[in-house]
């Protein structure tokens, strides 16, 4: 836990600095030494500064710590606010009120603490388009919707998620499009009933470097129910978990479930029943960490 922290105040739409008091007096057994501030270093550099607050006194100096300029106007913001900044202050004797005592070697005081960034709440949205007849699934422009989508062996629906939160370079809330994204099905759907398109496998579009953040993706009902050879039923409810992640979070996009989601696809082509299962979509505006699927 980090020992101060630079506030997100919701209702102002700003961040409320952190006041750091560092005292500037040596209190010895014999004497006390008045000490001045010599410097003061940031790990990692330019995220943060320490402005002196109008409250600092002759032996207590407090610091404003706030969000640098350069931070707030970088792209990268979220990434670079994600983890406790550790400043280092450092302190010496003032020359002219310490002449008289001798000291053995030079002395300095070394002081330091953690800063940590309160994240600004953001949420995740998404809208649902059907494939075939190129028109939303469910109301026109209903963001958020449950969808529905048919246990037949080949409906397939595109899914478009964004996510909107607090932009620093323009003071406002919007759109974000540096955010990449997961998605993984919940535990009801086996991969040979329900799961991405084969035209739409993460870790073959979305590769490192291809610039494809996964706004859009493709997902299609692989198997015809009620059948004797699923033990599922329909309506068969279940999810779709979505997480938002930094531009530079995500490395790779292979799973463990590769093959079986492979294979799947050409066992259950050639099912045909129709039915209708549904498909409850969910959003986690905090966005656990979840293993993922794609």
């Amino acid at each position: 836990m980090a020992d101060f922290e630079i506030r997100w105040l919701d209702d102002e739409q700003r961040f409320e600095p952190a006041k750091i008091r560092a005292e500037l007096v040596d209190r010895g057994s014999d004497v006390d030494l008045p000490l001045k501030i010599d410097d003061i270093t940031f790990d990692p550099v330019d995220v943060i500064e320490l402005v002196v607050d109008d409250t600092t006194t002759p032996t207590t100096a407090v610091f404003r710590a706030q969000l640098t300029r350069a931070v707030l106007a970088d792209e990268r913001f979220y990434d670079r606010i994600n983890n406790p900044i550790t400043v280092e202050i450092t302190a010496t004797p003032i020359a002219e009120q310490t002449a008289s005592i001798i000291f053995a070697a030079p002395v300095s005081l070394k002081r330091r603490c953690t800063v940590a960034i309160d994240v600004p709440p953001a949420r995740i949205y998404w809208r649902v388009r059907d494939v075939e007849s190129d028109a939303p699934v469910n109301l026109i422009d209903l963001l958020d919707p449950a969808i529905e989508v048919e246990a037949d062996g080949e409906h397939t629906i595109e899914l478009e998620v964004w996510v909107e939160r607090y932009l620093p370079a323009t003071r406002t809330f919007g759109k974000d499009d540096t955010a990449h994204f997961t998605h993984m099905t919940g535990k009801m759907f086996r991969p040979r009933i329900f799961g991405p398109h084969e035209d739409s496998l993460p870790w073959v579009v979305a590769k490192p470097g291809s610039g494809n953040r996964r706004t859009l993706s493709l997902w299609r009902s692989n198997a015809w129910l009620p059948d004797a050879r699923h033990p599922e039923t329909v309506p068969l409810p279940g999810h779709i978990w979505v997480k938002a992640w930094g531009a530079g979070d995500i490395e790779d996009r292979m799973v463990g479930l590769r093959k079986a989601i492979e294979q799947q696809h050409s066992h259950d082509r050639g099912e045909r029943r129709a039915q209708h299962g549904r498909l409850e979509r969910h959003r986690h505006e905090r966005r656990p960490r979840v293993q993922r699927l794609s």
